[in-house]
């Protein structure tokens, strides 16, 4: 998974967890210290995140940072035995 898939599916995670609590962006921008416009790239994908920026997320919205990371990190690449 490229960073581009990964960053998309946090926002779309992003934009959930906001909606769920009958949230602005505005409003969630200014409790994270980020501007809006700033909080709307991260749910449109176009910024990637930082660990910082994941524990924050985590914080705010209440949610395990593990299901966070489970947005944006790609699976394990499985073995393959060479023939």
């Amino acid at each position: 998974m490229n960073s581009s898939k990964s960053n998309l599916l946090m926002g779309e995670t992003l934009r959930k967890l906001r909606v769920n609590k009958k949230q602005s962006q505005e409003f969630v921008a200014d409790c994270l210290n980020i501007s809006r416009t700033a909080y709307k790239d991260w749910e449109n994908g176009k910024i990637d995140f930082s660990f910082s920026k994941l524990e924050r997320i985590s914080e705010f919205f209440e949610v395990p940072l593990a299901d966070l990371l489970d947005k944006v990190t790609p699976p394990p690449l499985k073995n393959v035995e060479a023939s």
